[in-house]
């Protein structure tokens, strides 16, 4: 519950800050948001906020009602955390030098730097990946490969028998709906809703049969050698991880009234789930090294999963569109990115000023067309913004409240953009300050 929780909260504050500084950040006299390369971070980061939300709130429900869900729990230690730590890293890409240049002004550092230890503690993710998730999750949540363990255990043959017939029976019937949903792309699956992502639960359902086609031969073929197969054992981990996050994002989509707005935000989410499916999918067939088994997964069982792939990922079409659920103030970056989190007062810096800046150029954005419109007419000779609008009030081009907004805009925006600049005297009392502190805890050591 807490390490997922604070995984969640890492992303949320790269979408909190991420979003607003880039349409805060202007180059080339347009925000850098709406400039491809950064648009596609802003919105890699508002989907996959979207996603881990979804699969936190889920997996807490379940919590609540009594349940233990240990697999699950694995899975959200374990992507929350490195997902918090990879959109961190996305967001400071949107930041530059705003995001490396240490001080109160930098909003993302303390969070990439914090975030390796949440990856770490409560056992590191390389065991949950290699070991628990599939490892331990494989036996203990299928129909029949803990009843066989326990009929060999206690060497009853009639239970061992019956057991072995029940899993040839379940392997069959999952082969067969592998085949036929993989034949249709997932077509002959009935989904549970209609609509435009009635699409996606049937791509779920075929996925998860071909994944419990490869998991009953991966223990036909593997036994107990399952365990020192780590990284076999992790391929499966992240298909069963990206199947759950895309069933969740899906889940939410129902439970807050397919709100159209998020639409992209789900399609781009279950799209990425999917296509890292489909890439622990290749993964494992590439890997899958026993003999015959191994050579037909291997080759035409791969050659079949690239040409008939679950999913690509994302469209960059969709971009545009889920960047603007947190770069746009209002009621959907709320619920996106900052419900839960903490908001700072407009005066405190790095997040309080950058909010503020986002808020008042949002508050001129319709002043500041005018005058980039004059600007780029010749009406106005071409100047920094402020200075600008300044000679747009004396030429009638816009009004004083237009004027009065653009001026406060550009002040806030010019303080928001600013990193931490420490002079020599300052570096040294610092060094000075954290040398003392750390003898007097050797001292009292």
């Amino acid at each position: 519950v807490s390490l997922p929780a604070g995984g969640v909260a890492c992303c949320k504050l790269a979408a909190m800050a991420a979003g607003p500084y880039s349409m805060v950040r202007q180059q080339f006299g347009i925000p850098v948001g709406l400039m491809e390369g950064p648009q596609a971070k802003v919105a890699r980061i508002a989907a996959l906020t979207y996603a881990m939300e979804s699969a936190r709130v889920y997996v807490c429900a379940a919590v609540d009602n009594g349940h233990r869900p240990p697999v699950a729990s694995a899975i959200l230690k374990q992507h929350t955390t490195e997902v918090g730590q990879q959109l961190a890293i996305d967001g400071m890409d949107v930041f530059a030098g705003a995001g490396v240049m240490q001080g109160p002004n930098n909003i993302l550092g303390g969070a990439y730097v914090g975030a390796p230890v949440a990856i770490t503690v409560e056992g590191a993710n390389i065991l949950t990946r290699t070991l628990i998730i599939f490892g331990q999750g494989a036996v203990r949540c299928h129909p029949y490969a803990l009843k066989t363990l326990h009929a060999v255990e206690a060497d009853d043959a009639d239970a061992f028998r019956a057991a072995l017939l029940g899993w040839l029976k379940h392997f069959g019937g999952n082969l067969l709906r592998s085949l036929v949903r993989g034949l249709t792309r997932g077509r002959s699956v009935r989904s549970p809703v209609a609509g435009p992502t009635a699409g996606y639960y049937r791509r779920l359902a075929w996925a998860s049969a071909r994944f419990a086609v490869l998991c009953d031969l991966t223990l036909f073929a593997l036994g107990a050698k399952l365990k020192q197969r780590g990284a076999l054992s992790g391929r499966f981990a992240d298909a069963l991880s990206w199947q759950l996050f895309a069933l969740t994002a899906l889940r939410r989509y129902e439970a807050e009234g397919r709100r159209s707005e998020d639409l992209p935000l789900l399609q781009w989410a279950v799209e990425y789930a999917l296509s890292q499916v489909q890439q622990a999918f290749d993964g494992i067939h590439a890997n899958f090294d026993t003999p015959l088994l191994g050579w037909l997964l291997r080759y035409p069982g791969r050659w079949w999963l690239r040409i008939n792939p679950i999913s690509g990922g994302p469209a960059d079409r969709l971009n545009r569109r889920v960047a603007a659920a947190i770069q746009t103030p209002g009621e959907q970056y709320r619920r996106i990115a900052a419900a839960g989190m903490a908001t700072p007062r407009p005066t405190e810096p790095g997040l309080g000023r950058l909010l503020h800046a986002w808020q008042l150029s949002e508050q001129a954005r319709v002043a500041t067309g005018k005058l980039v419109a004059a600007i780029r007419s010749g009406a106005i000779a071409r100047a920094p913004l402020a200075e600008a609008a300044r000679e747009a009030l004396q030429r009638g081009l816009i009004d004083a409240d237009d004027a009065e907004r653009i001026a406060a805009a550009e002040q806030a925006r010019d303080a928001a953009i600013q990193v931490d600049v420490f002079s020599p005297e300052d570096y040294r009392r610092e060094s000075q300050r954290q040398t003392a502190a750390a003898a007097t805890v050797t001292a009292e050591a």
